[in-house]
């Protein structure tokens, strides 16, 4: 004899449904403002490494841990460096939550205007970041890219749409979506994708974990 579900048993689905939906827009919200502020310090960072400050700046935040704890094993070494991806895991999260507030644009807007745009680079990279990350108005098509008539397709996102039957595309290397390189592809070997930017920037940074989500649903040639 089968049994039924009563009211209470649906209330208990319902209820952990909601809580399964609330802890998923946690869980994105933390991820979303991760991402935010890493493409902010990106360029910064890019910069600095140019120059090699990037290297200076964090030998010289973790040699004094190392000092304190007398750290010289490799076990010690790694548990160090993991320690320091950490820390700047969360000062991307605090830096995309911060330039989110009215204060922190304001604060990032003085920033740039008396120093960062000063330096050389920046502002290409931060155009770049921020297309990438869809921050701007103008932000990058998700595609497919045909680059040499064959069966293979490569993840790109169309930079223009001129009218003269071939499209400007950037196609990224995985796993930093802001290398690549730029080409001139004819309209038919262009299909966009039905995917967000963002979520095709997450899947370049995993090497292609999670494309399999957008290339399901349909793509059309341009």
């Amino acid at each position: 004899m089968r049994g039924t579900i009563g009211p209470g048993g649906n209330s208990q689905q319902s209820s952990k449904d909601k809580t399964m939906f609330t802890e998923q827009k946690f869980v994105d919200f933390v991820k979303n403002t991760v991402i935010t502020g890493f493409f902010v310090l990106l360029p910064l960072l890019v910069v600095l490494g140019l120059f090699g400050w990037g290297a200076a700046t964090i030998f010289g935040i973790l040699k004094p841990a190392l000092d304190v704890f007398a750290i010289k094993s490799a076990g010690g070494m790694i548990f160090a460096v993991l320690g320091g991806i950490l820390l700047f895991g969360v000062g991307c999260f605090l830096t995309g939550f911060f330039v989110r507030l009215q204060a922190g644009k304001v604060t990032q807007e003085w920033l740039e205007g008396i120093l960062l745009e000063k330096l050389p680079g920046y502002t290409m990279f931060k155009s770049l970041t921020q297309r990438l990350s869809g921050q701007q108005g103008l932000e990058f098509t998700p595609a497919l890219v045909n680059l040499y008539g064959t069966e293979a397709w490569a993840v790109g996102f169309i930079v223009e749409e001129p009218d003269l039957g071939q499209f400007t595309v950037f196609v990224p290397v995985s796993p930093m979506p802001t290398v690549g390189q730029v080409y001139l592809v004819p309209e038919s070997r262009v299909k966009k994708l039905d995917a967000k930017l963002l979520e095709v920037v997450n899947s370049l940074t995993q090497w292609g974990q999670g494309s399999a989500k957008f290339l399901k649903r349909p793509a059309g040639l341009v």
